[in-house]
């Protein structure tokens, strides 16, 4: 299990902080892809070209969108571990309820990968369910280490 060296609660932080930089790489990913759009040439690719590295608008929406897709599948292995740690282990017995949630995530997930083509709104929306059930997760924790 990955709960073992690090604990739920610290690993369940850094996962919603991925989540909020996944965010972050594909909301940068779509104003590259907006401002492409509108202005044919980027002031970026003249910037990198004078430095022999020309770097072209798409390029970098690319890196931007495959670094993001990188993470999400980070956080669909996260899911399924914490799926299968919460029915194991009785001492997470109280997050059960919270069960059907994470399968629609790891669902939701999974139908991100299987896609053809998904919108920018469409991916920010699924990302920002996802992160907002995780951060409920992890509410749900602090409140018992309170209790």
């Amino acid at each position: 299990m990955i709960f073992h060296k690090m604990g739920l609660k610290e690993k369940i932080r850094r996962e919603i902080n991925r989540l909020s930089i996944t965010l972050m790489k594909i909301e940068a990913a779509k104003r590259i892809h907006e401002e492409r759009r509108s202005k044919p040439f980027s002031e970026l690719t003249l910037v990198t070209a004078l430095a022999h590295i020309p770097l072209f608008p798409e390029h970098l929406e690319t890196i931007y969108l495959n670094s993001a897709m990188g993470d999400l599948k980070k956080t669909l292995r996260f899911l399924k571990e914490l799926n299968k740690t919460i029915s194991s282990k009785l001492e997470y017995s109280y997050i059960l309820i919270k069960r059907k949630d994470i399968e629609e995530a790891i669902s939701i997930l999974s139908s991100i990968f299987s896609a053809k083509k998904i919108s920018y709104m469409d991916l920010i929306d699924k990302v920002n369910s996802i992160k907002n059930l995780i951060t409920e997760i992890y509410a749900m924790i602090r409140e018992r280490e309170r209790a």
